[in-house]
């Protein structure tokens, strides 16, 4: 495995720094912005030439929808690093284990063509770790080529020619991660659970964990942490599954509920997504929600994305009252969980 220079990150600060853009923002990274755009085929030229306008934001804004990010039309650091992802194609760089690991869409591409085949890389993230590595080298290894686990020209013209009659959309990801789950304890005891403050939630987060140590299963806090670093612990840690919980309370607004899982054009985490919308009925029922007011989704934030164990986020919006409704909701949360450990999955 090789090391990104140090240079790298000098530069990614130097960008955070310049960021976000929005609305009324003018500078050179507003350009850049642009270009990237208009080289992804959003049009923006209703804009002048550095200057967020609303041309720029609704390109931002249906990107942001297409990637699986919060489309507020504000480039922040999140939204900045999908375009630069979005822009590389397989076979324009070498694809290769290192750190910070790589991640673009070439690399979802070749973990797409690679499942298609049968072989192993985990989800469909875009990100090039462990697995794809792993997966890249057993496919140079049955086509008869050299084993680099990287992706040289030579590997990818094989992996087309041998990809090239396969139906793209059946994936062996999903199915190998439906056997993980068979493969799990079916008793909630034996599961380790990582619950996630993402803003507003201590209250929440402290009765379900009383609830969770109930129920004797072990749990996890994460607080006052960055959505990389809460999954790289969880990660870490091995831990079977992770509950984000954030709350945003404005009472001039209708209750609305979110529910989001991994997921994206190409695959979606089976784990994440049942669970996802096994708590969207129970806290619908639990809080007297409207379905109309419920949405459960597939996104790609980063605690979504870069956990390796099934991840749901839960967003509660504009409940004021949230303390008269806590010993409700958390038992709905923790018997939602229970429910999903012994769930079906064949």
């Amino acid at each position: 495995m090789t090391s990104a220079p140090a240079k790298t990150q000098s530069a990614d600060k130097q960008l955070a720094d310049k960021l976000p853009v929005k609305i009324g923002s003018t500078s050179s990274i507003v350009s850049e912005l642009q270009q990237k755009l208009k080289g992804l085929g959003f049009d923006v030229s209703a804009d002048f030439d550095g200057c967020f306008k609303t041309a720029t934001k609704a390109a931002v804004q249906q990107f942001q929808s297409d990637r699986g990010l919060p489309a507020n039309g504000i480039c922040d650091l999140h939204t900045w690093n999908a375009l630069i992802e979005a822009g590389f194609q397989l076979g324009s760089r070498l694809l290769v284990l290192q750190v910070p690991m790589l991640r673009g869409d070439d690399i979802a591409e070749l973990q797409q063509l690679l499942s298609v085949l049968g072989f192993d890389v985990g989800r469909i993230d875009g990100i090039f770790g462990d697995n794809t590595a792993k997966a890249l080298g057993e496919f140079q290894r049955n086509a008869g080529i050299l084993v680099t686990n990287t992706s040289n020209p030579e590997t990818l013209t094989e992996l087309l020619r041998a990809s090239k009659k396969c139906n793209l959309n059946e994936l062996a990801s999903p199915i190998r991660d439906r056997f993980h789950l068979l493969e799990r304890s079916k008793s909630f005891e034996n599961y380790t659970v990582a619950l996630g403050n993402l803003g507003g939630a201590n209250q929440l987060i402290s009765v379900v964990k009383e609830r969770i140590d109930t129920a004797k299963a072990t749990v996890i806090i994460l607080d006052s942490l960055s959505q990389s670093t809460q999954a790289h612990v969880c990660n870490t840690m091995n831990t079977d599954v992770y509950l984000g919980f954030k709350i945003n309370n404005n009472p001039s607004r209708a209750i609305n509920c979110t529910f989001s899982y991994y997921g994206n054009s190409r695959y979606a985490s089976p784990g994440g997504k049942k669970l996802a919308e096994m708590l969207s009925v129970g806290v619908a029922t639990t809080l007297g929600v409207k379905n109309s007011f419920l949405n459960t989704k597939g996104m790609a934030l980063p605690i979504l994305r870069e956990t390796r164990m099934p991840a749901v986020l839960c967003e509660l919006e504009s409940f004021a009252s949230i303390d008269d409704h806590l010993p409700q909701l958390s038992k709905t949360v923790v018997v939602t969980l229970a429910d999903w450990a012994t769930c079906d999955w064949t």
